[in-house]
């Protein structure tokens, strides 16, 4: 899905595309080791607030059930919040996961964790 989005921009470095220069976007911490699975937990809700097709609260958002079958997203908020990923967290997780295994706000939060963890 990654690939199709920027294929659709028409280039394949995002900054091209026109996202900011990684020095200028929100970096995340270079200590990985101090991502905290909360931190993340909540940043991911914030994202899913304020783009889920829904327009729920924060509050609303339940970190244990199937993001897609909740409605917190749909396949191309998915595909945004891939792409935040990415961005914020230098970390590639194929869209298939997101409906599988890391269906989840919980469970993405602590692979991204575990993976920015494994890179340090």
């Amino acid at each position: 899905m990654i690939k199709w989005l920027r294929s659709l921009l028409g280039t394949s470095d995002p900054v091209a595309a026109g996202a900011p220069p990684a020095q200028a976007r929100e970096a995340p911490s270079n200590d990985r080791a101090e991502l905290e699975h909360g931190d993340v937990l909540v940043e991911l809700r914030q994202w899913v607030s304020g783009n889920s097709p829904r327009k729920l609260a924060v509050e609303q958002i339940d970190c244990e059930v199937h993001m897609y079958d909740a409605g917190y997203v749909d396949s191309l908020k998915g595909a945004d919040l891939l792409v935040h990923i990415e961005k914020r967290y230098e970390l590639f997780i194929h869209e298939t996961d997101l409906v599988g295994n890391l269906a989840s706000l919980d469970a993405l939060a602590k692979h991204i964790v575990a993976k920015r963890k494994e890179e340090s």
